[in-house]
């Protein structure tokens, strides 16, 4: 078993040098607040407002030192507040990513792209990633115990000599998972591939034919945003990002029972049908069916 630390990373900022001085004044000194695991980083004491023209964050935390390019990582949550639709990315990445205007004390700048929700991902030294047998870039899963547990899926591995183990996720992802400061997860290397042929899934279930039994997700497109938690939490496949749309490409690779990916959505846009439904199966096809068990997809 591979263990891992998760951290936890709220919404930040990361200031070119011509942006801080901009915002700051020139010649100015940050103020450290503490220091962070990935070694030579710091929070600092100094916060800038983050605004669009339908909201604005305040008092949003400085990460230093500073940069070669302004860079916002903000959660799903925060996105929704300030009416931002940010790609999910590896950080560094923000060709084609959301606008704002970052305000400090001393002056403002208005960004064309910048705005970015940061891709799951491991901090890894290069010794650490050749005791595991991991390489850059590559996807792993990581799984999450306790009353709200549940698998990451597409954790970006990044290594550099300056990095040290630790799972970095979002406030919502978080959230999700019920963690805590202090939680540690466990890394699984050979679960990465979220991909699966139509013949994967099951075609008996409890001795009823599979296509027989209508229990696959229902999307609500008025509801959904497109944000792929539901891509990257179902282990069997069911879903898939179409040219920017999600859409439950394999509903019959869904667990018969399993409702795991409807308290995943941020947006409640997925159902399942009623556990009722379930023994109207039983009765038409007169089969004893445990209703407290149905779901052994590992989603819980």
């Amino acid at each position: 078993m591979i263990k891992v630390s998760i951290e936890i990373s709220a919404r930040h900022v990361h200031l070119s040098q011509k942006d801080f001085e901009i915002l700051f004044g020139k010649n100015y000194q940050v103020n450290y607040l503490k220091p962070l695991s990935q070694k030579g980083q710091y929070s600092c004491k100094e916060t800038v407002d983050l605004i669009t023209k339908t909201s604005e964050l305040k008092k949003v935390r400085l990460i230093y030192p500073n940069r070669k390019q302004t860079q916002i990582e903000i959660s799903k949550t925060d996105a929704y507040k300030l009416g931002l639709n940010p790609p999910i990315r590896r950080s560094g990445k923000i060709a084609k990513s959301e606008k704002i205007t970052i305000v400090g004390p001393k002056g403002k700048i208005k960004l064309n792209e910048g705005v970015i929700i940061a891709a799951r991902h491991i901090h890894t030294s290069p010794e650490d990633a050749k005791k595991y047998n991991l390489a850059d870039d590559q996807k792993v899963s990581v799984a999450i115990n306790g009353d709200r547990a549940l698998t990451f899926h597409n954790v970006i591995v990044r290594i550099d000599p300056s990095f040290v183990w630790r799972f970095q996720i979002d406030t919502d992802e978080a959230n999700a998972a019920g963690i805590e400061n202090n939680a540690v997860g466990e890394v699984i290397i050979n679960n990465t591939d979220n991909s699966y042929s139509s013949d994967s899934f099951s075609k008996t279930w409890q001795g009823i034919p599979r296509e027989k039994i209508d229990w696959y997700p229902t999307i609500d497109y008025a509801k959904c945003s497109n944000c792929l938690s539901c891509v990257s939490f179902c282990k069997k496949g069911v879903y898939e990002n179409k040219s920017g749309k999600v859409e439950a490409t394999k509903p019959y690779n869904c667990v018969v029972g399993c409702t795991g990916c409807d308290g995943i959505c941020p947006n409640g846009a997925i159902s399942h049908p009623p556990k009722e439904y379930l023994d109207k199966i039983q009765k038409k096809f007169k089969k004893d069916i445990d209703n407290k068990n149905l779901c052994n997809c590992g989603c819980k």
